[in-house]
């Protein structure tokens, strides 16, 4: 706006330019006067030629405010609460806000006519032109048609100013972000310079190439090098590099590209670690496993010849409440293929392993010992629909492929595939067969319709013969039974802690943990408590000293007053009956309290007159000493 329009405001600058373009409350009331006092009810054409121009663009703006906030570039990142009353007026909030108390139905009429004119000069895109702008002096001249294009001019002309600002504070910003960024290179690195250890992701190794060339490690270490795609390894490298260590187990799971058809036609699937092992390169094996007990490593010690247990993985204790500690559940329930995910689940091997997992927290494990995985996401996600967190918090629920490189001391592995065909997808796989048995620990219980996976598979054939031919001892070493010293079939064999000599159940389905359901057996523990009470509970090998049960018999106690507690058993603290009473107070005013309460300890709360020392009476409640009050 020049100088010389400013001069037309300058009496109310917030106002007046709203009474000049027709947009005020005052402006639409001095209409409704005038059209009043014509006695004419006719809309004013005030079309700014729009009939004239209906090939002119219209851009869609229903306020000034919306127009503003519209034009802002803004990074889809940065939150921007808009608020359009620090930028111009929302016809329709100020036409509701007019409409509130109005009675006359002609006012009301022209009222909603000039708000429509408003909304429709908004939407227009003409404006004025440069010899409108250069011959008017004072814009109070001009008609309300010419006011609204001058005033479009002056907006395109403030966002186009805006926008000139934005850009100079986006390149201002660029130029001190990029002397940022060198700052903190340089900073990095004369901080790696003097490291011994620089520890990296591969993804950070290629972000700071730059940076690695410059301090130039001689020596790179790439750990699980058998999962890393080629290009991550080459990126890793700098040129300074005398000598290149690489880490890991091409049997175990490979690179995993983005596209499949990168796997399946240009073999991006194999890693440099596998290539050159393929390609004769010298290469030294560990030999000595320090993981999983012996009977766990025996299922893939067919995959390493050459595989010794290290003399701690003989000293595992056996696991609780379960008479193997490696277990092949059996079933033939049939898969559900989840075409949304494109994934399959298994809703028997779900309730069962979610089942087993509350069995073995019922036998004192804690959360973290356990781990649940799964073959396919779509069953990983149906286990944890299953499982609430306030009861499985701590329970790591995962899928096989992002397990790799994990332990734990308890593994329940759900494989979901069961059909008909033997159709198993990339269980078929070693890699992943390796994976999936090689987690454990202690205890390892497998659930799987194994007719299915042995059927097209050779891999799954082996593991499933020697997990028959596992032949062990009953864990239940104080009353071992001779019909539990397999590791497969259709039911877990379980036995209760505290009565070894009870037969135990066998668990093929879910339902079956029902008939331990604190997991030891059907037997009540009936074990006196200090409160002179017995444990209602069922057997429960967990919590044996009772030290976290709470008991929930009636107290039966009576007060002085002879009334009952009738609350939870509460030893060893008082009943503090809770009846309430009314008493007689030292000061002999009466006061409701709860029976336990001594009338000694109570406060009187009642307002009584008393006269000071220095002879002014005031209210006091009756419990304050007035001989010591100020």
């Amino acid at each position: 706006m020049s100088e010389r329009h400013v001069h037309n405001f300058q009496n109310d600058p917030s106002n007046d330019w709203l009474d000049w373009i027709h947009i005020s409350p005052k402006s639409w009331f001095l209409e409704v006067q005038r059209k009043r006092s014509q006695k004419k009810r006719r809309r004013k054409a005030v079309q700014t030629k729009i009939s004239a121009n209906l090939q002119q663009p219209v851009i869609n703006i229903v306020t000034e405010a919306e127009y503003e906030y519209n034009e802002r570039s803004l990074d889809e990142n940065v939150e921007f609460k808009f608020n359009e009353n620090s930028i111009g007026i929302n016809v329709n909030n100020q036409l509701s806000e007019i409409l509130t108390d109005l009675q006359d139905r002609t006012c009301i009429q022209i009222i909603h006519e000039e708000a429509e004119i408003v909304s429709t000069e908004l939407k227009s895109s003409i404006t004025a032109s440069y010899n409108l702008i250069e011959r008017t002096g004072n814009l109070w001249n001009l008609s309300f048609e010419n006011r609204w294009k001058l005033y479009r001019h002056w907006l395109r002309k403030y966002v186009e100013d805006l926008k000139e600002r934005l850009k100079m504070k986006e390149n201002e910003f660029n130029e001190i972000f990029e002397d940022y960024k060198k700052a903190r290179l340089e900073l990095g690195e004369e901080i790696l310079r003097h490291a011994s250890v620089i520890a990296m992701t591969t993804t950070g190794a290629a972000k700071y190439h730059q940076l690695l060339i410059q301090i130039g490690p001689q020596i790179t270490i790439i750990e699980e090098a058998a999962e890393v795609p080629e290009a991550h390894i080459v990126t890793a490298i700098n040129p300074a590099c005398e000598h290149l260590i690489l880490i890991g187990d091409y049997k175990q799971l490979e690179p995993k590209p983005a596209v499949r058809e990168l796997a399946t036609r240009f073999n991006l699937s194999i890693s440099l670690f596998e290539r050159m092992f393929n390609n004769g390169l010298e290469y030294d094996c560990l030999q000595r496993q320090h993981r999983m007990r012996p009977e766990i490593s025996e299922l893939v010690r067919h995959m390493y010849p050459k595989l010794y247990d290290n003399g701690n993985v003989l000293e595992y204790d056996n696991i609780k409440g379960i008479r193997q500690n490696l277990y092949f559940i059996t079933h033939e329930y049939d898969e559900q293929y989840n075409g949304d995910g494109k994934s399959f689940s298994n809703e028997h091997e779900a309730e069962y392993v979610k089942e087993l997992c509350t069995f073995l927290l019922k036998q004192g494990y804690k959360r973290s010992e356990i781990t649940i995985l799964a073959a396919y996401t779509g069953q990983m996600f149906l286990i944890r629909s299953k499982m609430p967190r306030v009861h499985f918090e701590g329970v790591n629920t995962s899928v096989l492929d992002n397990y790799q490189g994990e332990e734990n001391e308890i593994i329940l592995l759900s494989l979901v595939r069961s059909n008909d065909n033997g159709d198993i997808g990339f269980l078929r796989r070693e890699n992943r067969i390796c994976v999936a048995l090689s987690r454990a620990k202690k205890g390892l219980y497998i659930i799987g319709n194994s007719r299915t996976l042995t059927k097209e598979s050779k891999e799954w054939r082996t593991v499933v013969k020697k997990i028959k031919s596992n032949n062990k001892e009953d864990t239940n070493h104080a009353c071992p039974r001779p019909d539990c010293g397999t590791s497969f079939g259709k039911a877990l064999p379980l036995y209760c802690q505290n009565h070894p000599e009870q037969e135990g159940i066998r668990t093929e389905f879910s339902a079956d943990f029902t008939r331990a359901p604190e997991g030891g057996c059907e037997l009540f523990c009936g074990m006196k408590l200090e409160c002179g009470h017995v444990c209602r509970l069922r057997c429960h090998p967990n919590d044996k000293d009772h030290v976290v049960y709470e008991c929930r018999k009636i107290c039966l106690n009576e007060c002085e007053e002879s009334h009952k507690c009738n609350k939870h058993c509460h030893f060893p603290k008082s009943c503090d009956c809770e009846v309430i009473m009314e008493r007689t107070l030292l000061c002999h005013h009466k006061a409701k309290l709860k029976c336990h309460i001594a009338p000694s300890e109570h406060q009187c709360l009642v307002e009584v007159s008393r006269t000071l020392s220095c002879d002014h009476k005031v209210i006091l409640k009756c419990h304050i000493d007035y001989d010591k009050y100020i």
